[in-house]
């Protein structure tokens, strides 16, 4: 009878462990800053952080591209929710904004950057926040952005599954 290789009840892989990391650093990060952007930047890094860097990159200028449109959108239409104080104009401007970023992306030919837009979109303009709209889409790009960073120093510096395999198993 040979002895079976005792493994943990989960598996635990190396991508399991660099999002876990890039999540771990998103929050220290946010801990020393003076405004609180840490869950933007936490799921960036979920969503960047591929099985190699290259497509944590491509990853992280798609969030990132999506991340802008929605923002610049979100807070285009932000002042005009401002300016027109209409009660039900908050539903008609997210679903026109909603309609209007799948169409560039489409357009622009960044499909993949469609969710992350949107979801930027609405967060600008259905968000209680009292920072100048502006300022508001800003702080969203930038917390996207760290994401992103982290999540790419995360998976270039962080050993590659096969490194971690003695010689005997590759």
């Amino acid at each position: 009878m040979t002895e079976e290789k005792k493994k943990f009840p989960i598996p635990i892989g190396m991508r399991n462990v660099k999002t876990a990391a890039s999540v771990l650093l998103c929050l220290l990060l946010y801990r020393f800053l003076p405004r609180d952007g840490s869950f933007l930047a936490s799921t960036s890094a979920i969503i960047c952080l591929q099985d190699s860097v290259e497509k944590s990159v491509f990853s992280g200028f798609n969030r990132l591209y999506g991340t802008a449109l929605g923002a610049f959108l979100g807070t285009v239409l932000m002042y005009i929710k401002q300016a027109v104080t209409a009660a039900d104009l908050t539903i008609i401007l997210a679903s026109l904004g909603v309609m209007l970023l799948i169409s560039l992306c489409n357009l622009l030919n960044k499909n993949e950057s469609i969710v992350i837009g949107t979801v930027v979109l609405l967060l600008i303009l259905l968000d209680q926040s009292t920072e100048p709209p502006v300022i508001y889409g800003l702080y969203r790009l930038t917390d996207t952005f760290i994401g992103i960073v982290i999540a790419v120093a995360v998976n270039k510096f962080l050993p590659a599954p096969a490194a971690l395999k003695p010689e005997e198993d590759k």
